[in-house]
Formats: C-alpha cells, sequence, structure tokens
C-alpha cells in the first residue's frame, strides 16, 4: 500500500510541474545581440535605447550597456532595430536616431551612430 501511495505521489507530481511549465511556456524565441559604437572613435556608446519592431509594434525595448552591448528579447523575428541617443549629451554626445532592417542572416549587428 506504502508503495502504491509514492507511486501516486510521484505521479502527481510530475504532472504538476508539466501543467505548470504549459501554462507560462517560453518566455521568448527570439534574441538578437549586438553593439553600437560611436562612428568616429568606433568605441561602444552606452544607454542607447534599442528598439525591436515589427510588424508596426515594439516587441522589445532595452539599453546599451557601458560597452555598448545589448540583447533584445522577444516572441518573433524584429523586422526592424531602431536605436536612439535618449539620455542626450550625457554619454558622450547626442547621436542621430537610427533604424537598420534586421537579417537572420547575422547572428550579431555592429551599428555607428553619428553625433
Amino acid at each position: 500500500m506504502r508503495l502504491i501511495s509514492k507511486f501516486l505521489l510521484w505521479i502527481v507530481s510530475a504532472l504538476s510541474s508539466v501543467a505548470i511549465a504549459a501554462c507560462y511556456g517560453t518566455f521568448y524565441e527570439y534574441d538578437r545581440s549586438g553593439r553600437v559604437l560611436d562612428a568616429e572613435t568606433l568605441a561602444g556608446i552606452p544607454g542607447i535605447q534599442v528598439t525591436c519592431l515589427a510588424g508596426g509594434q515594439e516587441l522589445d525595448v532595452t539599453f546599451t550597456y557601458d560597452d555598448g552591448r545589448f540583447t533584445v528579447y522577444a516572441y518573433e523575428a524584429c523586422e526592424q532595430l531602431c536605436f536612439e541617443d535618449v539620455d542626450g549629451e550625457q554619454n558622450g554626445g547626442e547621436y542621430a536616431r537610427r533604424c537598420v532592417p534586421d537579417s537572420a542572416d547575422c547572428p550579431e549587428i555592429t551599428v555607428e551612430l553619428h553625433q
């Protein structure tokens, strides 16, 4: 009897974890990494807003780290990545906004921004 109750407890435990995972699903299915550089110095630019767009909607918004690196996460592939200096002169100058098409052929994107 004790063996049967342990087996049933094991079954319930296994099924409940599968049910919880099925409810939440995967958190994202697409990610794209890259780096944003100053066009003149080729140094990484911190604090640049990176927006992943698809079908005219924002799928993810993130900011570059101190070395200019970023990663966006989304449920579907980005059609376009937009880079915008939202902090003005704070991180080395005021940079022009730039949008580039995203390509599945490029595992990592490097974008140069001009002041």
